[in-house]
């Protein structure tokens, strides 16, 4: 080339302009396709940022149907090019998970040259995010006892700000010798109360004999059986920690009069979904 180029420049005769026309015709095809690539690399970029965007938010979705609308309109909004397919959206208990990609011809300028008019452009792009508690249903089993009692369900946000959400009441029938009575509750045996993004989560019970004790207190928290096993003494717990997704777990909890027989007795469901605390993240 650079013989060419030389005897280009000492040449009278046109043949050389030819020659050197000629010459120069397959570097100026290779520095065409060359920004022909450039340009559709930039736009998989692209592409590839709109369609991560895209599969992070659908991390949130109910269900499949609104999750191919969060797709499409997230993609969109981000000046994504083609049309986003879901290729999976699924759940369980613990996780969630997204697949997606997406294609499109982007139009070349100089391949044409060589019967190329377009170049062929997909991406691909998964997601996954954890979820974590989010609400408990709260069944009450029975009570009993010479003391009337309560129970009742607080939570504590981010801000620190405790909130109870219900109560179970037993109110001791008062006869001589028969340790039953009634519990009331305005705690729902159908509908789920929500916890969701709650920092701590925990039970109280107030007795006339014995005073009030609570499940994060470690003083007293060993009065409480999970599953027939008794807290350790000096145990904090954090309902949190200690009820699983779309797991049942059956308290007995002991006022304090002795260890034979536990007197407040109900089960708690814990339901898990996506929450603040469990952000979505690509999948590389």
């Amino acid at each position: 080339m650079k013989s060419i180029v030389l005897d280009f420049l000492k040449a009278r005769s046109g043949n050389y302009a030819i020659l050197f026309a000629l010459a120069l015709m397959p570097l100026a095809i290779a520095i065409g396709v060359g920004i022909d690539v450039t340009r559709a690399t930039s736009r998989k970029d692209a592409n590839q940022n709109a369609l991560d965007a895209a599969v992070l938010a659908v991390t949130g979705a109910k269900n499949n149907g609104e999750a191919a609308r969060m797709l499409r309109e997230v993609y969109e909004a981000n000046k994504g090019m083609g049309t986003p397919v879901l290729k999976d959206f699924s759940k369980t208990e613990t996780s969630i998970h997204v697949l997606a990609d997406a294609s499109f011809d982007n139009p070349n300028v100089f391949a044409p040259i060589l019967r190329y008019d377009t170049t062929r452009v997909k991406v691909t792009s998964e997601a996954a995010r954890k979820t974590s508690l989010a609400s408990l249903q709260i069944r009450p089993t029975g009570a009993t006892g010479a003391w009337s009692k309560w129970v009742t369900l607080h939570v504590i946000d981010q801000a620190d700000t405790d909130t109870e959400l219900g109560y179970i009441e037993y109110k001791y029938s008062g006869r001589t010798g028969d340790w039953t009575g009634t519990i009331t509750s305005n705690l729902s045996f159908t509908r789920p109360v929500t916890v969701k993004n709650a920092k701590n989560i925990y039970f109280k019970m107030f007795s006339r004999e014995f005073g009030t004790m609570r499940t994060d207190d470690p003083d007293t928290a060993h009065y409480l059986f999970i599953d027939g096993r008794q807290l350790p003494r000096g145990t904090v717990v954090n309902l949190a920690d200690r009820i699983g997704c779309g797991v049942t777990r059956r308290f007995d909890w002991e006022d304090g009069g002795g260890w034979s027989v536990q007197d407040f007795h109900f089960t708690v469901t814990g339901g898990c979904d996506v929450t603040d605390e469990m952000p979505a993240h690509l999948v590389r």
